[in-house]
């Protein structure tokens, strides 16, 4: 974790970016100037001579205008979007049919071969937006093969397709021509106009259920589209159907105006849904009025939630000490990220780390506005998060003492059951063999074999005893205190382990047995798990706390929460008012640094 990102639990990082500045780069000025260009040079070429009436010629040089305008608006605002780039590859695209005005064959063929490929980029405008990006395999296969069919099908129908024999005798040569076949090209166009419509249908498809499934900030932002998405299927449907059934110049006059209108209010929904958020900042001018005059607990979320105007928002706050995520009532959260929602970090004045918003993506789309109500929120933010630091330590004192009550639970159980498998039944043989031996003959040779057997015996169960009273409570711990008990330790363990430091002094019986079973832990641990060839024990008595640091040159990779057995002195630990921490990065080593106050009573 690092001040400048966020790492969810599934290992995506988003960030709050410093917002764009709005501007106009170099490309956004030349596709202004390509656009402007084709279509004073349509209008300059086609009216003099113009075949479709002339206001038909200005139609369409407006449409191309809409979109290459649009895209300029979308690109100042948001460059790293690609709606604005898709906006401006429609409208040139669209100016392809310009080539037919000049007479050359290379220029009139090509043109018939990228006619309507201005569908594809709008396709994809439909599929991604508003964030610009194609969400799925699905919808990305959809899209690529749309920019691979429709030039091929028209290449195709070239192919079998002479102008001369079409009715177009002015025309120039067709250079794709391999065989003169009318019926073949009708056929090829009757195929690509099936498949042009069943794609017409897919893209629809997808942008109604990505309606239905958006929450409200991204159906604010689709709406706009929505409204445009019924003329724009009616348009092309018009552009599949007519080049097949055929229609007359006075129905294509009346028709072509509708069709035009009809795409060019599709760019105006689409930067509308675009900006739509921004029209929203004043409800960042209503959370500061409400932080203004105070907030109780458990507000800030929907304030934010207002603000940002999704409903659905979630807050959690970062805890630096135990490095996790909890929620306004400190319990844990796990920060994911779907398609459907995305996670923002907000850093405290200082740059660290303070908390994090998941929300739905379309709330991403104006940064400017995520930043304004993260600052306005960041002092109550840093308040409520001291509310969940002070709530998680309740509930992990609360959940810590289950566990410490589930564990001596648990030890009186293996302590009966360690007494009766173990010195309790060798007492039963030595009772048997006393009752044998007053019935028998001290003269008898088996007397002094059988008083010999039940010595022995007893010294078995006397080491037993001690050994499962030193497992509970050392007894030099007892006697000499956690210097003395460390070095025991230290000498027995199977890792060659170096003191640095330990105090001379006694403290409580709590206190000392929180520190030796932290060492004892951390030493069991890098003998088994971590591979560490050395390790330092450091114990100093500072500001009436007692630091404990073991450290270890292993493989790392220890977690907070660890087994069972760091569980259990992390409980001891905080049982006592204390902390415990776990430093352990992959092939760094593995630091575990207890705090323990020297204060607490010793009949705790």
């Amino acid at each position: 974790m690092d001040a400048d990102g966020f790492e969810s639990s599934a290992g995506a990082a988003v960030v709050i970016d410093p917002p764009h500045k709005a501007g106009v780069g170099l490309a956004t000025v030349g596709i202004g100037l390509a656009g402007l260009g084709l279509g004073v040079l349509e209008l300059t070429i086609g009216i003099p001579g113009a075949d479709p009436p002339d206001h038909l010629l200005l139609i369409s040089v407006l449409v191309g205008w809409a979109f290459v305008g649009s895209s300029l608006l979308a690109l100042a605002r948001y460059p790293d979007n690609s709606v604005g780039r898709l906006l401006a590859a429609v409208g040139l695209l669209w100016f392809v049919p310009l080539l037919t005005l000049f007479d050359s064959s290379i220029a009139f063929s090509l043109a018939l071969v990228g006619e309507g490929l201005f569908w594809a980029p709008l396709a994809q405008l439909f599929m991604s937006f508003p964030s610009g990006r194609l969400e799925n395999r699905f919808d990305r296969g959809i899209v690529v093969s749309l920019y691979v069919l429709l030039p091929l099908m028209n290449l195709l129908t070239l192919v079998f397709l002479d102008f001369e024999t079409a009715g177009c005798g002015g025309c120039p040569a067709n250079m794709f021509l391999l065989s003169d076949n009318l019926a073949a090209a009708r056929s090829m166009m009757t195929l690509d106009s099936l498949i042009s419509a069943a794609y017409a249908v897919i893209v629809v498809s997808r942008f109604v259920l990505r309606w239905r499934k958006a929450s409200g900030p991204s159906r604010r932002a689709l709406q706009p589209v929505m409204w445009g998405i019924v003329p724009g299927f009616l348009a092309a449907v018009y552009f599949v159907v007519t080049p097949v059934i055929g229609i007359s110049p006075e129905q294509e006059d009346r028709a072509l105006p509708l069709v035009a209108l009809a795409l060019a209010g599709l760019p105006v929904g689409f930067v509308v849904g675009l900006f739509r958020s921004r029209l929203d900042r004043s409800l960042v001018g209503d959370l500061l009025v409400e932080l203004k005059g105070g907030m109780r607990h458990g507000r800030l979320r929907q304030a934010l939630a207002r603000a940002l105007g999704d409903p659905l928002l979630e807050l959690a706050f970062w805890l630096p000490e135990s490095e996790r995520y909890v929620d306004e009532e400190g319990r844990d959260v796990t920060v994911t990220e779907t398609g459907l929602r995305q996670a923002t970090r907000i850093s405290d004045s200082q740059g660290q780390p303070l908390a994090v918003l998941v929300h739905d993506p379309a709330v991403s789309q104006d940064a400017l506005r995520v930043e304004a109500a993260a600052s306005a929120a960041r002092l109550a933010l840093e308040n409520e998060r001291l509310h969940a630091d002070l709530r998680a330590q309740l509930e992990e004192v609360r959940a810590s003492r289950m566990r410490v009550v589930n564990a001596g639970d648990e030890a009186r159980r293996r302590l009966e059951r360690d007494l009766h498998d173990g010195a309790q039944q060798r007492l039963l043989a030595i009772s048997a063999a006393i009752e044998r031996v007053r019935a028998m003959d001290v003269s008898a040779p088996p007397y002094p074999a059988l008083l010999s057997e039940i010595a022995c015996e007893l010294k078995e169960a006397l080491v037993e005893l001690r050994d499962l009273a030193r497992g509970i409570h050392p007894s030099l711990l007892t006697d000499e205190g956690v210097g003395p008990a460390v070095d025991s330790l230290a000498r027995r363990a199977q890792v060659p382990t170096r003191i640095v430091q330990t105090p001379v002094e006694r403290f409580s019986a709590a206190v000392e047995a929180a520190a030796y079973f932290v060492v004892a832990e951390a030493l069991t641990n890098a003998a088994r798990h971590s591979g560490a060839s050395k390790v330092t024990i450091d114990i100093r008595n500072e500001h009436e706390s007692l630091h404990v640091c073991i450290r270890d040159d292993g493989k790392g990779g220890a977690t907070q929460g660890g087994g069972s057995g760091l569980r259990g002195i992390r409980d001891r630990v905080l049982s006592l008012g204390g902390s415990l921490h776990v430093d352990s990065p992959l092939g760094s080593g593995t630091v575990v640094t207890a705090i323990i106050p020297t204060w607490v009573d010793a009949g705790q």
